[in-house]
């Protein structure tokens, strides 16, 4: 299946060995729009590592979701909804933020809501977004940023083979940490 496939409003991806888990990992399906409004605006979720998000109005909110979806469309990123699945209650949102196929390149990244933080979900969302670049997207290097002071993220990368590699700058002049490997070694780290 490719990024950019056509199927049902709520099209799953990196499903897989996973099936028996209490996440999906969901197309940013129209009908979790005011939830992901929510949980961008939900403070003990954001701050201090996203600020830039939060709070966001909701015509940002529904832009933002806008460009996601015409972006998987385009396959110049693929970010999923991730949703409880007895509940389809949306938890967070991961995926690739940015998809450069002349660079065989993807950058992750992860927002997951306070209540299910410190629950393996990162985890299980990074082993599966992998499948997503190897199957989906094609990629053989996988990259993916944060701030200086997200010790959390720090931790993560450390434990899953991402090294740091550079550093960069926004427009706004945050800068960013960029972590990056090879798509085959973080697979045969899991």
């Amino acid at each position: 299946m490719s990024a950019a496939s056509s199927g049902s409003d709520d099209e799953g991806l990196g499903e897989g060995r996973w099936a028996g888990s209490a996440l999906l990992l969901r197309r940013p399906a129209p009908l979790r729009d005011a939830a992901m409004h929510a949980l961008l605006n939900d403070a003990a979720t954001m701050l201090p590592h996203l600020s830039m998000l939060c709070p966001i109005s909701a015509e940002d909110s529904a832009a933002r979701r806008e460009r996601h979806r015409a972006e998987a469309a385009e396959g110049t990123s693929c970010m999923l909804d991730v949703v409880a699945s007895e509940t389809g209650e949306l938890i967070g949102s991961t995926g690739f933020r940015v998809v450069d196929r002349s660079a065989s390149s993807a950058e992750w990244g992860i927002i997951v809501g306070n209540a299910w933080q410190r629950k393996g979900v990162c985890g299980e969302c990074f082993a599966r977004c992998l499948g997503v670049a190897a199957g989906a997207l094609g990629v053989q290097n996988v990259t993916a940023s944060t701030l200086a002071d997200n010790d959390p993220m720090l931790a993560f990368f450390a434990r899953h083979g991402l090294p740091q590699t550079g550093v960069h700058s926004d427009e706004s002049g945050t800068e960013w940490l960029v972590f990056s490997a090879p798509l085959a070694d973080l697979v045969s780290g899991l």
